[in-house]
């Protein structure tokens, strides 16, 4: 899944066959370079800050770190089996990924680029979103038909919803 740049100038789609990440110029509606990642290439999440992309990568079990300064590859971060959904909390610090292969959600430290945390979820988790001021964050559990909601501050699954059978999206709409 595609994701657009903070500033709305780029937009960001990974290539999963090719692994790599294109980037497309949105006021020439151009690809303007081609950043080769890890293998398997899904789904992207940018930081507050435009700096950094970061890219789940499925066959790998890493989470490609792509730096927009120089449109490079800057870390491959490991992560829990299958990763897929991505997500970045408000100030940056933290990376949400959902794990579909181990039910869990890895939580990555952005200063250092490593796991600071596993949170056991539901079923083949494969979304995840986060609210608006980051004290909410919602895994969305695919086989289980639910919804699995954490509390950043402590890593912890603090309630679990049902989401109707095999919900495969999260979107949160802030008003």
């Amino acid at each position: 899944m595609a994701a657009v740049s903070i500033s709305g100038a780029f937009l960001y789609t990974p290539n999963s066959v090719d692994n790599t990440v294109s980037v497309v110029d949105t006021s020439l509606d151009t690809v303007i370079t081609t950043i080769p990642v890890g293998d398997g290439p899904h789904r992207i999440a940018v930081d507050p800050s435009d700096r950094y992309i970061y890219v789940t990568q499925f066959r790998s079990d890493t989470v490609a770190v792509i730096d927009t300064a120089t449109w490079s590859l800057a870390a491959s971060i490991p992560v829990g089996r299958v990763p897929e959904g991505i997500a970045v909390n408000p100030s940056g610090t933290r990376v949400y990924v959902t794990n579909s292969g181990s039910n869990s959600v890895s939580v990555i430290d952005t200063a250092t680029r490593s796991v600071a945390a596993t949170i056991p979820v539901g079923e083949l988790p494969k979304d995840i979103a986060i609210g608006k001021d980051g004290t909410r964050i919602y895994a969305l559990n695919f086989l289980g038909g639910s919804i699995s909601l954490i509390d950043p501050s402590t890593n912890t699954v603090t309630a679990t919803f049902p989401a109707g059978n095999s919900p495969a999206a999260l979107s949160l709409v802030i008003r």
